[in-house]
């Protein structure tokens, strides 16, 4: 099963092959790799002559489709077009250490935690203010996964369910209406959002009101 991670470290280089890493290159594969030594280490001819493939800044984009046991991984790099290797994005093999471990519901919740106390601003997008749907957005982005920017549209880009788990996602609407607001699920019957009413990021247990409007539980997949 392929998934969506982001790399974690200042660079990560992405190469062709992981047997085409030569020792000379221990210091662009090390757990926290050091660039400047790498390139410091090569000759200009061998700077030229590398299996590399390119380099991911921290915080770009990854599909990954293959970990070995040696902690190689095969990705997609999608944020760096390349249609002639891959209409996905860049192709090639990097150290898994070097990116964010694949994510749980848990971990979705622990990181929609870090907004509690979070300003409610409609159209909002930082902690210094934001939306219910842009509460999910920032928490999936955080994984490295874009998710749409509105509530309606996050439940048509997520699968419903009906084994609530941590990590799904509440969707509200009145009866005849259109989705209005979203929230992370803590537990079944808990869960973190951008609370209009209390103007905050809130974790709470459904109130009444939203026992009523409760129309869907959704998951947003990897």
């Amino acid at each position: 099963m392929s998934w969506h991670s982001v790399v974690t470290v200042p660079v990560a280089t992405l190469w062709s092959r992981p047997d085409a890493v030569l020792p000379r290159d221990a210091a662009a594969v090390a757990d926290v790799p050091d660039i400047k030594a790498w390139i410091a280490a090569m000759t200009p001819a061998e700077q030229v002559d590398t299996a590399v493939a390119t380099q991911l800044p921290a915080g770009e984009r990854v599909l990954v489709e293959e970990v070995r046991p040696d902690g190689w991984a095969r990705v997609v790099a999608l944020d760096q077009p390349a249609d002639r290797l891959d209409p996905r994005g860049y192709p090639g093999w990097l150290r898994l250490a070097h990116l964010r471990p694949h994510r749980t519901g848990t971990d979705v919740v622990e990181q929609a935690r870090g907004y509690l106390g979070a300003v409610y601003v409609w159209g909002g997008l930082s902690k210094d203010g934001l939306d219910c749907s842009g509460l999910v957005h920032l928490v999936w982005r955080h994984f490295g996964v874009v998710v749409p920017r509105d509530a309606a549209e996050q439940a048509l880009a997520s699968t419903p369910v009906s084994d609530v788990a941590p990590g799904d996602l509440y969707f509200f609407a009145h009866p005849g209406r259109p989705i209005h607001h979203v929230g992370i699920v803590v537990e079944p019957g808990t869960m973190v959002h951008a609370s209009s009413v209390l103007h905050r990021v809130v974790q709470e247990p459904l109130p009444p009101d939203r026992v009523a409007t409760l129309v869907a539980t959704h998951r947003m997949s990897a």
